[in-house]
């Protein structure tokens, strides 16, 4: 627990929860603005507020993970790597209560699973992009990055929705979660492969790939010199 309370000291603590309520306080008051944004087949499409503010939260739990110390953290052992991982649950945790319960009071149920939907999905984007980026403060990249196809390019020239175009397809769109379960298990991937686990892994694929390494010679051994062709 005292790990826990060091880490989130670290995470400026005040600036979450400012953040956080700002975030419930556009979801229910101002979710419902609509924007029209060009789309690639012509015509428009209606941008909803609490599609932006679903985006932004996804980064709002990702990016306080930062912390001064994440080189040290990113070798750390069990203990340092539980108060993270802990920290980033509270965090998750808090984002799918606002975001559902919010939405579902204020809306309905059916549009607070899409949402929590999209949340899933920027959440598992944001944990990658902050492992392939090199920290939590590159998080917010992948996820933002999806704004442009799912707003510009996610209808066909007959202007249906794509399958994967998870902002406007229903709640009940079965490749949608699809994608919602393949960036979890990503997400998971991403924070199981932690820099001292990936060293361990690397040697044994390259040994799967080639011929098994000749076995050390013992300390102190000396190998035996050739004899000299007569």
């Amino acid at each position: 627990m005292s790990d826990l309370r060091s880490r989130l000291r670290l995470c400026h603590p005040t600036g979450v929860v400012i953040g956080a309520a700002g975030m419930l306080a556009a979801l229910v008051w101002l979710g419902g603005l609509a924007m029209p944004v060009p789309v690639a087949v012509g015509g428009d499409s209606t941008v909803r507020l609490r599609m932006i503010v679903v985006l932004a939260g996804a980064i709002l739990v990702a990016v306080p993970m930062r912390s001064p110390m994440a080189d040290w953290e990113a070798v750390a052992g069990p203990r340092a790597r539980r108060a993270e991982l802990t920290l980033l649950a509270v965090l998750v945790s808090v984002g799918v209560v606002l975001v559902g319960v919010g939405e579902a009071l204020v809306r309905s149920p059916e549009s607070a699973a899409s949402l929590l939907r999209a949340q899933a999905i920027w959440l598992g984007l944001a944990v990658v992009s902050a492992r392939l980026l090199g920290g939590w403060s590159r998080a917010w990249v992948l996820p933002l990055t999806t704004l442009f196809p799912l707003t510009y390019l996610g209808w066909d020239a007959t202007g249906e929705v794509y399958w994967w175009n998870w902002l406007w397809q229903p709640h009940t769109a079965v490749g949608c979660w699809a994608l919602a379960a393949a960036s979890a298990a990503g997400a998971v991937l991403a924070l199981w492969a932690t820099p001292w686990r990936t060293r361990r892994v690397r040697p044994r694929l390259r040994r799967g790939r080639g011929a098994p390494p000749a076995a050390p010679a013992r300390p102190g051994s000396r190998a035996k010199a050739p004899a000299a062709g007569r």
